[in-house]
């Protein structure tokens, strides 16, 4: 079986919610200085990515990240001790 290779010093998971601001604010400038018209759905999605991102820590985002990347099921405890790892 295949694989995958998951580097902890890639770029995308050093600091995921700077990537995600920064990729927030690309999305804004579409629609505001190039005439991007996302769907309906879209917007939702991106506000309520927004949402989660802003009150979730880093650690836990990087789970979600790779549950839904890899459709990976993450246990409650997974969940509990990432996010203690960074408030300590």
């Amino acid at each position: 079986l295949f694989q995958y290779r998951v580097y902890p010093t890639s770029n995308s998971l050093k600091d995921p919610k700077k990537t995600f601001f920064l990729t927030f604010r690309a999305r804004i400038k579409g629609i505001t200085r190039w005439g991007y018209k996302p769907s309906f759905k879209g917007m939702i999605v991106n506000i309520l990515q927004f949402i989660i991102v802003s009150l979730l820590p880093s650690k836990t985002i990087l789970a979600l990240y790779e549950m839904m990347r890899f459709r990976r099921t993450l246990t409650l405890w997974e969940m509990v001790t990432s996010a203690r790892a960074v408030s300590k």
